[in-house]
């Protein structure tokens, strides 16, 4: 997986996606009163 931002490019390790994903949710089930809903 190749990250493109600010005219540079980053390699991110095998994995670095699920890793995110796994770590934010568990950010966002351990501090739901900071999530924001969208009214919209």
């Amino acid at each position: 997986m190749v990250l493109i931002a600010d005219d540079q490019v980053f390699e991110l390790p095998l994995g670095f996606s699920e890793r995110l994903h796994a770590r934010l949710s568990e950010e966002i089930e351990s501090k739901p009163e900071n999530i924001v809903k969208d009214s919209g």
